[in-house]
């Protein structure tokens, strides 16, 4: 199962970086304002992907940032990149951390031996 979630967490690594570099076109808006956000969105993709480097190697402060992170991401991007969709974006984050949070379930004894976490 450590494999599958290291597979899994890699293919959400290379998920994230192409959206960063997709974001990279948003910058063609003529609003300032609109601008920041997806500078916003970008740092906080990067950040993401630091942290999962970290939770492949079962660092479970990572996790914990990643799951900040990604709601974070997830907010402003149904509110200031998108500006429509917040059903349709809650949905898919509840639907990422119930897939994923299986995951993280089924490798829980990876994250309590490296971490020392009894």
């Amino acid at each position: 199962m450590e494999k599958i979630f290291e597979l899994v967490t890699k293919a959400i690594i290379l998920c994230i970086l192409i959206s960063a570099l997709l974001h990279l076109l948003l910058y063609a808006s003529d609003s300032t304002e609109y601008k920041l956000w997806v500078t916003l969105q970008i740092a906080l993709q990067i950040a993401a992907i630091t942290t999962l480097v970290f939770v492949n190697k079962y660092k479970y402060k990572a996790l914990i940032i990643f799951a900040l992170l990604s709601v974070i991401f997830t907010l402003i991007n149904a509110v200031y990149i998108n500006y429509a969709n917040n059903l349709l974006h809650a949905t898919i984050i509840v639907l990422f951390w119930a897939i994923y949070g299986v995951l993280v379930y089924r490798v829980r004894s990876a994250f309590i031996a490296k971490n020392n976490i009894a």
